[in-house]
């Protein structure tokens, strides 16, 4: 069977696409991760909000976004402030819908947005500068960081 191509970069995307999902989905968020840096990523705002002895990291996820996010260090606090979310952790999906709070475990998630969300992690801190916080409460992968060193 021969299937005329136009654009092969669209085909690598859309199989890059599925073999994301289907790592995520038995929770292989290595593999997952391997995929989605193949593909263009979808900027998503973040917003650092500081007070005495905290700061706040509030992240706009559009609709129909799979994020997977760095391996946090230890437990904390999370506000689900907007929207509805299938969130994987430890291999287990649930669905959580705004507002709620929770306290999650160390480690990587992974969620696909059902409707534009906004999620916060409350983190105790002194510290201002965005870099240092996350570097103190995430660890990044290592095919992050190559990823990183080759986009510049």
């Amino acid at each position: 069977m021969l299937i005329p191509v136009k654009n092969s970069l669209e085909i690598s995307d859309h199989m890059n696409s599925l073999l994301m999902l289907d790592a995520a989905k038995y929770g292989n968020l290595e593999l997952a991760e391997k995929y989605g840096l193949r593909m263009q990523q979808t900027e998503c705002r973040v917003e650092h909000l500081f007070g005495p002895g905290f700061c706040v990291r509030e992240m706009h996820i559009p609709a129909g976004t799979f994020v997977i996010g760095h391996a946090h260090k230890q437990p904390l606090a999370n506000m689900l402030v907007k929207g509805e979310l299938l969130v994987q952790t430890d291999g287990r999906w649930s669905r959580m819908t705004a507002p709620l709070f929770f306290v999650g475990v160390p480690g990587r998630k992974s969620a696909i947005a059902l409707s534009d969300s906004i999620w916060q992690n409350i983190l105790v801190t002194d510290e201002k500068d965005p870099a240092v916080i996350e570097d103190l409460f995430t660890e990044k992968s290592p095919q992050w960081l190559a990823k990183q060193e080759q986009l510049k």
